[in-house]
């Protein structure tokens, strides 16, 4: 318990610092709260974040992953897809473990 309230005061201090837009600072807040299976939090971070780019894509599918959700693997790398962002060896390799992860192999 004790790192989830460190980690719920790095992210009050990020906002309050007026630091979500660093997009490697907002990856690093969804991969922390992924890893404590605090779905709410990660998907506020992502969906509050216009700038997404292929780092944050990258957490989510992760996340995902670390959950079990392999339905929102693939619909989370159907959307980066859709809006633009290239696929790269970072997200390839976050969606094949991600779909490995989950029993979706032949998807992946």
């Amino acid at each position: 318990m004790a790192e989830q309230e460190i980690g719920e005061s790095i992210h009050a201090n990020v906002t309050k610092a007026g630091y979500l837009s660093n997009k490697f600072l907002t990856s690093a807040l969804i991969d922390m709260y992924c890893k404590f299976g605090r779905v709410r939090q990660r998907k506020a971070i992502f969906y509050e974040n216009h700038l997404k780019d292929f780092i944050c894509w990258s957490s989510m599918i992760n996340g995902y992953g670390i959950d079990g959700c392999g339905d929102e693997v693939l619909e989370c790398f159907a959307n980066m897809l859709s809006c633009g962002i290239k696929l790269n060896i970072v997200v390839f390799i976050s969606v094949l473990s991600a779909c490995s992860h989950c029993g979706l192999e032949y998807e992946g």
